[in-house]
C-alpha cells in the first residue's frame, strides 16, 4: 500500500505540473496559439502510446517471468526496441519539418514541429525509464526523477512567462530539457547493466509484437476516439475553439493522478497476480472500479458548483461561460478512468485483442456521433462525443469480462482458461 501511495504521489505531481503548464501557456498566449499547443500535446500522447504498446507494457508484463540474467537480457532487447522507435520518430519529424518549411507559408509552424520532435524524444526516454523502474518496484527512484523534471519544468516556464517570452514552441523546448536531464542522470546512477544478445533481441521482438500488436491497434483506435476532436474543432471552427476545449479538458484531467498512479502501480501487480494467482483478478477489477467511483463523483460535483469560476480565474476572462463543457469533460474523463481496471486485467491475461475492440467501438462512436456533435455544437459537442466514446467502450469491456466468467467452469480459474 505504501508503494501505491508513492506512485500515486508521483503521478499527482506530474498531473499538477501538466495542469500548471497548461495554465501558464493559456495565460501567456492567445487562445489560438494555445489551441496549437493542445494539438501538439495530442501528437506527443499518440507517439508515447505507440511506445507503451510495443515496448513498455510488454516489458512490464514479461518482467516477472524472467530470472536475474533473463531480466538483464530482456532489458537489453527493449532498449534496442526503444532506440529504434526513437529513430523512426526522429525521421518522421525531420520529414514533417522539411515539408512544412517547403510550403513556405508558416515558419512558426515549422518551428513548432522541431520543438515537438525534441519534446517527444525526451518524454519517450523518460517514460521508458519510468516503466523499467516500476517493473522493478523502485518507486522512490521513479518519484525522484518525476519530481525533479516537474519542478524544473514549472520553474523554467514561470521564469519565461515572467519575462513575457513564453510561447508554444518555447514551452516544448523547455519540456525537452527539463524532462531529459533528470532521465539521463537517473539512467547513469541507477541503471542496471543490460545485456545485448542477438538471439534474445529477436525473441523479445517477436514476443513484444505478439502482445503489443493489439495494444498498438488499441492505441490507434484510441487516438481516433480521443484526438480527433481537437483537429475536428480546428477544421470546423479554428484553433481558438481548440483552446477552449483543451482548457476544459486539462482541468478535467485533475483525475489523472488517480488514474495514472493506480495504473502504473497496478499494471505490474496485476501481471504478477495473473502469473501466481489468476483467480484474484476478477475481484481486483471490481475493487478498483468501486474505489475510483467516489473521487469521480466528487470532482463532477465540484465542476457543477465552481466550474465557471475556476475557468475564469485560472485561464482568464476569455474562458468564461464554459461550465457545462467542463462538466462534460469531467464526466468523460471519469468514464475513461473507470475503464482502466478492465484494460489492465485484459493486458495481464494477454487478451489485448479485447482492449483493441473496445477502443475500436469507441472510435466508431467518435467518427459518427462525436464528429457530428462537434460540427453542430463546437466544444460542447466535442465533450459529449468524448463521453459517448468512453461509455460505449466500457460497456463492451464489462460484457466481455462477464462473458469470460460465465464461460469458465467453477473448477478452473477463468483467466487461466483464457490464456491456456
Amino acid at each position: 500500500m505504501a508503494q501505491a501511495c508513492i506512485v500515486i504521489a508521483d503521478q499527482g505531481f506530474t498531473s499538477i505540473a501538466s495542469f500548471l503548464v497548461g495554465v501558464l501557456i493559456a495565460r501567456s498566449c492567445t487562445r489560438a496559439e494555445y489551441g496549437v499547443f493542445v494539438m501538439g500535446l495530442s501528437l506527443i500522447r499518440f507517439i508515447i502510446g505507440i511506445q507503451e504498446s510495443l515496448v513498455s507494457v510488454p516489458y512490464t508484463v514479461q518482467y516477472p517471468r524472467y530470472g536475474k540474467e533473463g531480466r538483464n537480457a530482456c532489458l537489453g532487447s527493449n532498449v534496442v526496441l526503444q532506440l529504434s522507435i526513437c529513430f523512426v520518430v526522429l525521421i518522421g519529424f525531420v520529414v514533417g519539418s522539411r515539408v512544412t518549411s517547403a510550403l513556405g507559408e508558416n515558419v512558426a509552424l515549422a518551428r513548432i514541429v522541431f520543438a515537438l520532435c525534441a519534446a517527444s524524444l525526451a518524454l519517450m526516454i523518460r517514460e521508458f525509464l519510468r516503466f523499467v523502474l516500476l517493473a522493478e518496484l523502485r518507486v522512490w527512484t521513479c518519484l525522484a526523477m518525476g519530481l525533479a523534471a516537474n519542478v524544473l519544468t514549472i520553474g523554467a516556464l514561470s521564469w519565461t512567462q515572467h519575462n513575457c517570452t513564453l510561447s508554444a514552441s518555447g514551452a516544448f523546448l523547455i519540456i525537452t530539457c527539463c524532462s531529459g536531464i533528470p532521465a539521463v542522470i537517473v539512467s547513469l546512477l541507477y541503471w542496471r547493466q543490460p545485456r545485448f544478445m542477438a538471439n534474445q533481441i529477436r525473441r523479445d521482438c517477436v514476443s513484444n509484437w505478439d502482445l503489443g500488436k493489439w495494444l498498438l491497434a488499441r492505441t490507434l483506435a484510441y487516438v481516433v476516439a480521443v484526438s480527433t476532436y481537437p483537429f475536428a474543432l480546428a477544421a470546423f471552427d479554428g484553433t481558438t475553439q481548440v483552446g477552449v476545449y483543451g482548457a476544459c479538458l486539462q482541468l478535467a484531467l485533475l483525475l489523472n493522478p488517480l488514474f495514472m498512479g493506480l495504473s502504473s502501480y497496478l499494471r505490474p501487480r496485476t501481471a504478477r497476480v495473473a502469473t501466481d494467482n489468476p483467480r484474484r483478478l476478477r475481484s481486483m477489477v471490481f475493487t478498483m472500479v468501486a474505489g475510483l467511483s467516489l473521487p469521480i463523483v466528487m470532482l463532477v460535483t465540484a465542476a457543477l458548483i465552481w466550474g465557471d469560476w475556476a475557468m475564469v480565474h485560472l485561464y482568464g476572462p476569455g474562458y468564461g461561460g464554459t461550465r457545462w463543457i467542463l462538466v462534460t469533460c469531467v464526466l468523460a474523463t471519469g468514464m475513461y478512468v473507470l475503464g482502466a481496471p478492465f484494460s489492465i486485467a485484459f493486458e495481464a491475461v494477454r487478451r489485448t485483442d479485447l482492449t483493441f475492440i473496445g477502443r475500436f467501438v469507441g472510435a466508431v462512436a467518435t467518427l459518427t456521433v462525436g464528429v457530428a456533435g462537434t460540427r453542430m455544437l463546437g466544444p460542447q459537442g466535442a465533450a459529449v462525443g468524448l463521453l459517448c466514446s468512453h461509455a460505449v467502450c466500457n460497456v463492451y469491456w464489462v460484457s466481455k469480462l462477464q462473458a469470460l466468467e460465465q464461460s469458465a467452469p467453477d473448477t478452473e480459474p477463468v483467466f487461466v482458461q483464457v490464456i491456456g
